[in-house]
């Protein structure tokens, strides 16, 4: 068993500071389009993040830097509360912040919303392909629990290699709260 989430505490980043993890507002979406275009193969578009963070329960955070005089955006997430769980949609880190515990610090941020009594679950759907994802959420102690077949549907010209129709397999990921 997973043991209870501890308080949220960052791990540092390259400046010996934690980042700062806030909510997501109106203006961070031009950054937050560009973080996601630059390091996503099938990137969301305008539309389509915002008719999310539309809805009550959908929640979009992302990870700054408090003291720099310049402060672009490091990663987003994108998280959905239903009744007993929370399932993470997006968590995307920039390119240049990668591997640098940014990914780690949103996951732990979106740990410490989880709760014995309340949502005990975090959920994340990752396509087959995406390997370096798997390795991260197995490295956060998430477990794969279920295989979805021919989950995602990618049209012709989706990316490179693909033939129309191309269809991918989907792993369901869970961390759960003991208790």
């Amino acid at each position: 068993m997973n043991p209870t989430p501890k308080p949220f505490t960052p791990p540092l980043g390259i400046y010996n500071e934690p980042p700062r993890i806030r909510w997501m507002i109106r203006r961070d979406v031009p950054e937050v389009l560009q973080i996601e275009r630059s390091s996503t193969r099938f990137s969301w578009e305008e539309g389509i993040l915002l008719g999310c963070l539309r809805n009550r329960n959908c929640i979009g955070m992302v990870a700054d830097q408090e003291e720099m005089t310049y402060n672009p955006l490091k990663a987003y997430m994108v998280y959905w509360l239903h009744e007993d769980y929370i399932e993470l949609a997006r968590l995307v880190v920039g390119k240049e912040w990668q591997r640098q515990d940014i990914g780690t610090s949103m996951i732990d941020k979106v740990k410490s919303k989880l709760s014995v009594h309340r949502r005990t679950r975090l959920i994340v759907n990752v396509a087959e392909r995406d390997l370096p994802l798997q390795l991260f959420l197995k490295k956060q102690e998430f477990k794969c629990i279920s295989l979805c077949k021919d989950f995602f549907y990618y049209p012709e010209g989706a990316y490179e290699g693909a033939y129309e129709g191309a269809y991918e397999d989907m792993y369901l990921f869970e961390y759960k709260t003991s208790g």
